[in-house]
């Protein structure tokens, strides 16, 4: 915790999506649009454990650092332009063109200009530059831009063609940009037999863009439970669920991704207490949580029901500190397992108990018969103090 105090991030708990990456774009154009740029700083910098060094795994590739500062160093920003999660600068005057994709942490930062606000980390701009600034470009006018990345996961790359060269020419449509039409959105569905989450995660079929948050939201907003196999949609369920992606992607980047200015009826309000029995909607309805598409699921049970008769997974009812879905553990002991059956809340049954085996019954041996020994007769008669086997019990007080 100490370490993560101290540097330029604050994790709360969302990694940048479509509208966190469109507010990047907005933000870079408005800033930088229509700017020549001066100069490239490509080793890490702002006093990050590898301060001074060329980050070789976000910046990736084989690109090296004077590859890199030739690519962009004196050209002209014309555009700044987004798919999906992946977004690349359109330069004047050269070949290649440098594309980004954010990762988990990844953000644009503008010197003096407040910075982005996320869910999950925050960047903090009181230095500059920001700690775990792996690229900055420093503008004609000392407009400076850092893009920084603390996990690594982020990734800077160089494209002739960014269009039509992977990993953007792989990419699903995209709702915003479009074109993203409901047909062809519907015939992907019916064909895709995991669960409908699965299917809006995954950026190369069916749409691009959506990730952990926006999927949640635009499934509870459809009525849909996550966990509902795609194909067994009806066409109205399709039709809405597009609608409604397009509308939360839109509000989302029109509102620059701040949060402060989402609709306050939207699910991401109050989806971040992971469980807590006060995780409800304004109107008292729960929130439940699963994993669901190797995700951490959010979910309204009243407003998503299922039905196992349609062909999703049927969810199981919620438990009392607001999760649903997970696998119930029966207490530990002996005797006991985890109950384990997917979607079920209830203990697991009690085992009749069983006398305790010895130890040549545990190695799987039986054990010996012992051998019958002669009674000696005793010598004297017993003493008075010395009770006969058949006496009455004595009761204990």
């Amino acid at each position: 915790r100490l370490f993560w105090r101290n540097c330029a991030y604050i994790y709360a708990l969302t990694m940048p999506e479509l509208p966190e990456v469109d507010a990047a774009r907005q933000l870079v154009m408005q800033h930088c649009g229509g700017k020549v740029i001066d100069q490239v700083l490509c080793v890490e910098s702002g006093g990050g454990p590898r301060d001074g060094q060329f980050d070789d795994i976000v910046i990736g590739e084989g690109v090296t650092p004077e590859k890199l500062t030739k690519s962009m160093k004196g050209r002209k920003l014309v555009a700044v332009h987004r798919k999906g999660k992946q977004l690349w600068f359109e330069l004047g005057g050269g070949d290649l063109s440098p594309l980004f994709h954010f990762g988990m942490t990844g953000s644009f930062t503008v010197k003096g200009v407040k910075a982005l606000k996320y869910k999950e980390f925050l960047v903090r701009d009181e230095v500059w530059p920001p700690r775990f600034t792996k690229l900055e470009l420093v503008f004609t006018g000392g407009v400076r831009l850092a893009f920084t990345d603390p996990r690594r996961l982020g990734r800077v790359k160089l494209r002739a063609a960014p269009v039509t060269e992977p990993p953007i020419s792989l990419l699903a449509p995209d709702p915003v940009t479009g074109p993203f039409h409901c047909e062809a959105f519907s015939q992907i569905l019916r064909k895709a037999q995991t669960p409908i989450k699965a299917v809006l995660l995954d950026q190369e079929r069916a749409v691009c863009g959506v990730g952990n948050w926006v999927a949640d939201e635009v499934l509870f907003q459809s009525g849909i439970y996550p966990g509902t196999t795609a194909a067994q949609l009806t066409d109205a369920q399709v039709e809405t669920l597009h609608a409604t992606i397009i509308r939360v992607c839109k509000e989302a980047c029109q509102a620059q991704a701040d949060s402060d200015r989402f609709p306050l009826d939207w699910l991401f309000h109050y989806r971040w207490g992971h469980g807590k029995s006060a995780d409800r909607l304004p109107d008292g309805r729960r929130i439940a949580f699963e994993t669901c598409a190797g995700r951490t699921t959010a979910w309204v049970p009243e407003a998503q029901k299922a039905s196992s008769a349609k062909g999703g997974r049927a969810p199981s009812a919620p438990r009392t500190d607001g999760r649903l879905g997970k696998k119930e553990a029966a207490p530990r002991g002996r005797g006991q397992k985890r109950h384990r059956a997917e979607g079920d809340t209830t203990p697991a049954p009690e085992k009749a108990e069983k006398p305790a085996a010895s130890a040549e019954a545990r190695r799987g041996r039986a054990a010996p018969v012992p051998k019958a020994r002669p009674v000696k007769a005793p010598a004297t008669a017993p003493t008075p103090a010395a009770a006969p086997a058949t006496g009455p019990a004595v009761k204990r007080g």
